[in-house]
């Protein structure tokens, strides 16, 4: 299937809008003193940014850095040798461990695919990818990926 470039941002940007909104709500939770509802509210975040970052890993502008383009404001990319560090490689190792374990946990509440894990997921796959570039963190879930 083939989505042009002007829909595939449209959808980027409407993801990156719900995402705020979100997290603009759960900080009120927080202060009205509803944490259930910010735990679900910031769920729910998560899920949001897991698929802005998936249509920004198939190609769709990301809205941040559209955002710092309009602004004049620009980050400079991270080095290749500051991403391979012993720094790195350990956060990655944790949020395995960590991945495991919340999967684990949506086994058992019957989510699957679309609990806390994969928000874990997504963070492990980014800071993977720095390290080793692309690979299927699920490709083997019996504690066989590097830790």
């Amino acid at each position: 299937m083939n989505v042009d470039q002007k829909t595939l941002d449209g959808l980027a940007v409407i993801c990156y809008g719900i995402h705020q909104d979100l997290d603009a709500m759960r900080e009120k939770a927080n202060r009205s003193g509803a944490g259930r509802l910010a735990g679900d509210l910031e769920t729910i975040r998560g899920r949001a940014v897991v698929a802005l970052n998936t249509l920004v890993g198939v190609g769709a502008t990301d809205p941040e850095d559209a955002l710092r383009a309009e602004n004049g404001t620009h980050i400079a990319p991270v080095s290749l040798h500051l991403m391979d560090t012993p720094a790195n490689r350990e956060l990655l190792r944790c949020l395995l461990l960590t991945m495991d374990a919340a999967l684990a946990v949506d086994k058992e509440r019957g989510h699957d695919g679309d609990g806390f894990a994969s928000v874990i997921e997504h963070f492990a796959a980014g800071v993977q990818t720095e390290i080793y570039g692309p690979v299927d963190l699920r490709q083997n879930q019996s504690g066989a990926h590097e830790r």
